[in-house]
């Protein structure tokens, strides 16, 4: 075929800066690092919502969230329109679509999306029971075709840590890529090794790290542990895919949904004034606060198998976003202008991105046991199980009386070159201006000099929030935003 075959393949949670490729001395990601060092990878990637689901929805429709409405996890599809996405549209244009995910409780999207056919366990209601069941049967037939049809919900099932095989997952991917092969392929693959829980089968020994005494210190540790096990998977699975020579005709897009946060020191912000108020900003977990950049920065990097000869780079002069990926995509495929869709992105190829633009940031569904250092599931189940309800597909979906609560207590965020500048509820009077080079802060009051853009990101921050539910906290700031734009006009 004249149109390339299309691969996205995304592993969770991926850090850059937990890669060798971009610094860390741990040899973590061997593998990872030599597809980054023979491909076109953005420095500067950001998702604009550092959980799944919402960045799926970035990726495969190249818009914000407040334009896809996916605006959390388990969101009830009844606010989404499924068919301006990627699937569909290549779809349309005589692509095949293939979905993989291992592990899809807190990722609902399906064939609805656009998809011919997915790979991965069964989403739906029953999965968040039967994933945590622990049985010798049950445990003896999950890998299995028997168990493939009886239990639909553990098969292939990166949530059943001790079950899940990743070498089965990757040739299950592969089994269903060769079934067809009249058509070029659009695939998007996740790999989901390096969530949580951070435990599989094996317990990989780091070389380069020493194991904490104490448990409540181990969350990184096994997170690294993840990255060991997942970068061998991805290896095995790129081989996979080069036996089947289907890339030779293909373009690689490889990417992370959001990184996560450790409490680490590399991601502490410091005060750059002695400002009258203090707050955490570098909490564990994901999309729980907008300050953690650990959680935000993303792998973002782009292959093209067609030309083997082209020179890698490093793309370092602006923020690129998950948003991006959408109307890259489009183009590698020729199938339109991204004039033609509704698309918040720019495709990278090119000279499309090169000068400082806005990119935006949320947050999400928080319980408080997300950021503790040792999470107990139990507790965790507690506070949320009231949140949730079962629909008429038999999904999993967040109860509506939850929706103004959520969206009311979303942090907001711009980012635009070096700097953020970011609005939360409960200091909304009082917003905050980062410099995420230097990792330091100013309440935006105090901020006295003229590097920092912050009337045109606060501007362009209203602007794009102005219909968005919950943001009504913030009229002050943007009333004030909106004031110093009509003086110097």
């Amino acid at each position: 075929s004249d149109q390339p075959n299309i691969i996205i393949v995304g592993i969770d949670s991926l850090r850059p800066d937990e890669t060798g490729y971009f610094g860390n001395e741990g040899d973590l990601t061997p593998n990872i690092d030599q597809f980054l060092a023979q491909s076109t990878v953005y420095e500067h990637a950001y998702t604009p919502f550092a959980r799944t689901f919402p960045a799926w929805m970035s990726i495969l429709t190249g818009q914000e969230p407040v334009h896809h409405k996916g605006r959390f996890n388990l969101i009830n599809h009844k606010y989404l329109d499924k068919t301006q996405t990627l699937p569909w549209w290549l779809k349309n244009a005589g692509y095949r679509t293939i979905f993989a995910f291992d592990e899809r409780r807190f990722n609902s999207i399906d064939e609805s999306f656009g998809y011919d056919s997915v790979v991965g366990p069964k989403n739906d209601a029953l999965g968040f029971v039967v994933a945590k069941y622990d049985h010798p049967i049950l445990n003896l037939l999950c890998n299995t075709k028997v168990g493939s049809w009886l239990f639909p919900q553990n098969y292939l099932n990166r949530g059943r840590m001790f079950n899940y095989d990743p070498e089965q997952y990757n040739q299950a991917i592969i089994d269903e890529l060769i079934t067809d092969n009249s058509k070029p392929v659009f695939l998007s693959a996740h790999f989901l090794l390096p969530h949580y829980p951070w435990l599989s089968r094996d317990w990989e020994k780091l070389s380069h790290y020493k194991r904490p005494a104490r448990p409540e210190d181990e969350a990184v540790y096994k997170y690294r542990m993840m990255l060991k096990q997942v970068d061998r998977q991805f290896a095995s699975f790129m081989a996979k895919l080069e036996n089947t020579g289907v890339l030779e005709n293909s373009v690689v897009i490889l990417l992370s949904d959001h990184g996560d946060g450790f409490d680490l020191s590399k991601d502490t912000l410091s005060p750059a004034v002695d400002a009258p108020f203090e707050f955490i900003a570098n909490t564990r977990g994901h999309a729980t606060n907008v300050f953690n950049i650990g959680a935000s920065k993303v792998v973002v990097a782009l292959r093209d198998y067609r030309a083997p000869d082209r020179d890698p780079s490093l793309v370092s002069s602006s923020n690129v976003s998950l948003v991006d990926i959408a109307p890259t995509v489009i183009e590698l495929a020729g199938i339109h202008t991204q004039e033609t869709y509704k698309m918040d992105g720019v495709s990278l190829l090119g000279s499309h991105v090169v000068e400082p633009r806005f990119l935006f940031m949320e947050t999400g569904f928080t319980m408080l046991e997300i950021t503790k250092a040792e999470i107990n599931e139990a507790r965790l189940m507690e506070q949320s199980m009231g949140s949730y309800q079962v629909d008429k597909a038999g999904h999993l979906v967040v109860r509506d009386q939850w929706y103004p609560f959520i969206m009311n207590s979303k942090h907001r965020a711009v980012l635009y070159g070096d700097w953020q500048l970011s609005l939360v509820p409960s200091m909304a009077e009082y917003p905050v201006l980062t410099n995420v080079k230097t990792k330091q802060w100013w309440p935006l009051y105090m901020y006295e000099g003229d590097s920092a853009p912050w009337r045109e990101m606060m501007l362009a921050m209203c602007r794009h929030y102005e219909n968005d539910a919950g943001f009504k906290t913030f009229e002050k700031s943007c009333d004030s935003a909106v004031m110093n734009d009509v003086a110097l006009n």
